[in-house]
């Protein structure tokens, strides 16, 4: 073993895309190490990768089924991996869907709430008079100017509601459960080199066609339940791509598949992401333009 401190690397080890002589044979392969189209990674990206294990889902965070296009988009790139000569098997996402949902909105609320706040901060820079500038910090004047200009979006204006009612410790303990999250899916990455996911748990909906109204529980769930596991490589850090896979067959609307993969193995990604635009084209799933 030419370095006991890295796992990937031992006589006989498979090349991987890192820069490293994986296989200790004296010798990094010059496509690890060139950048010739300066894109920021080298040209191993562009390599198609050895056979991987692929863990794929059909269900949503709370283990409920998806649609049955969001089921084809998978469905499909599942079995054009196995044309490719990887192993694909389904995988019960290692999530507590109840958990993640409650402290993805605390973080997701935060975001809301840092951004008002740091507006009125910023208000001597806005040139409005003194008064309108007290009048503004105070919570609650700013959030019925916010409604009354409509100057803020109705679902930013009630997560920053949310974000007014939490607590230091609510950050904390949303914190944990990420970092819990991560570990489940690190135990995943010890199984399969690569996860697959749908992006869209339904197809595109149109606009205003989730129906932010009702309970704030009840609008995380409907959000969560549509944006599928996007929100974990969010939340966690995982590394994570989305690549076109089908249209529906009744409108053409397009979907596609959702791929996450360990920390700091990008290269897979891109790898895996060369390998099936090669063999399934993307072209006829770009968007309808009009001449």
């Amino acid at each position: 073993d030419c370095d006991d401190n890295d796992a990937t690397v031992y006589p006989g080890a498979t090349e991987l895309c890192d820069g490293l002589d994986n296989d200790c044979d004296t010798v990094v392969p010059a496509d690890e190490t060139t950048d010739a189209d300066s894109d920021t990674y080298v040209e191993c990206a562009e390599r198609d990768p050895d056979a991987l294990t692929f863990g794929f889902s059909l269900k949503n965070l709370w283990g409920e089924a998806i649609h049955p296009e969001a089921r084809r988009a998978v469905e499909s790139t599942a079995e054009l991996l196995e044309t490719l000569g990887h192993r694909v098997e389904v995988l019960d996402m290692p999530v507590d869907g109840e958990a993640f949902g409650r402290a993805f909105r605390v973080l997701w609320t935060a975001c809301a709430g840092v951004f008002c706040k740091l507006v009125r901060r910023n208000l001597p820079e806005s040139g409005l008079p003194s008064w309108a500038q007290w009048l503004l910090r105070r919570p609650s004047l700013f959030r019925l100017a916010m409604a009354l200009g409509r100057s803020l979006e109705p679902l930013t204006r009630r997560m920053e509601r949310l974000d007014a009612a939490q607590s230091p410790s609510d950050l904390w303990l949303a914190g944990v459960v990420m970092e819990q999250t991560a570990a489940r899916f690190a135990a995943a990455f010890e199984r399969h080199d690569l996860l697959l996911t749908t992006v869209l748990t339904r197809p595109p909906l149109p606009l205003g066609g989730l129906h932010l109204t009702g309970s704030d529980d009840a609008i995380g769930r409907r959000l969560l339940g549509y944006i599928g596991f996007t929100p974990i490589a969010n939340a966690t850090g995982l590394p994570a791509l989305s690549l076109p896979a089908t249209r529906t067959e009744v409108e053409g609307l397009p979907m596609a598949a959702h791929f996450m993969a360990p920390l700091g193995r990008e290269d897979l990604l891109f790898a895996i992401a060369g390998q099936l635009e090669r063999a399934r084209p993307w072209a006829p799933h770009a968007p309808l333009t009009t001449p």
